[in-house]
């Protein structure tokens, strides 16, 4: 319907402006987030195969099984992810206080549409929600583990430029060979 349109020109926008502006990194996290979480809300659909309910009549016409809620899921991780982002850029309490309830209550709302309407059953709602959350907790794992690994590796490169600069007295770019094969100048770093 209009309210996918608007979530798919409205997270365009957000990777067109971070593409832009340089910051590859979270335009691409941003792709992979929605664009995953997407995939796996059609994916699941398909597998459940749930029948909407018809308890009621439909406000709006569907055409997809019931289970798990693609809106209250998609628009779950859309809001958390891009929320995410914006929290990285701000600093103020305030700023952040209100990205946080922005990013909750919308997706809540939304949610909560679906069953008013009666296209879904609360619980199709609920495991949307769910399966969002354990999204942005694989997020958060994820960047915590990329943050532990940029670590690791900045350890690892600076340990090595040590070694290698102690090889030269005069602090000039310090002799590949020397360094790594230990040749001139004191062993090699791969021979200790």
């Amino acid at each position: 319907g209009l309210d996918g349109y608007a979530l798919t020109l409205s997270r365009s926008a957000v990777i067109g402006f971070l593409i832009v502006s340089r910051k590859y990194g979270p335009a691409l996290y941003t792709f992979l987030s929605i664009g995953t979480g997407t995939l796996v809300g059609h994916l699941l659909k398909e597998l459940y195969a749930r029948p909407r309910p018809d308890l009621v009549e439909h406000l709006v016409n569907t055409h997809t099984p019931s289970f798990p809620s693609g809106h209250a899921m998609v628009s779950a991780i859309v809001y958390l992810t891009l929320g995410s982002l914006i929290l990285r850029f701000v600093d103020s309490g305030r700023v952040r206080v209100y990205v946080l309830a922005v990013a909750i209550l919308l997706p809540f709302l939304i949610g909560l549409s679906r069953i008013y309407l009666g296209v879904h059953w609360p619980s199709d709602v609920a495991a949307g929600w769910a399966i969002a959350g354990l999204f942005e907790l694989g997020d958060i794992v994820g960047y915590v583990l990329m943050g532990l690994f940029s670590l690791f590796a900045l350890y690892v490169l600076v340990n090595l430029w040590r070694r290698c600069v102690a090889v030269d007295d005069h602090l000039k770019l310090p002799d590949v060979g020397g360094c790594f094969e230990g040749g001139e100048g004191g062993g090699g770093y791969y021979e200790q």
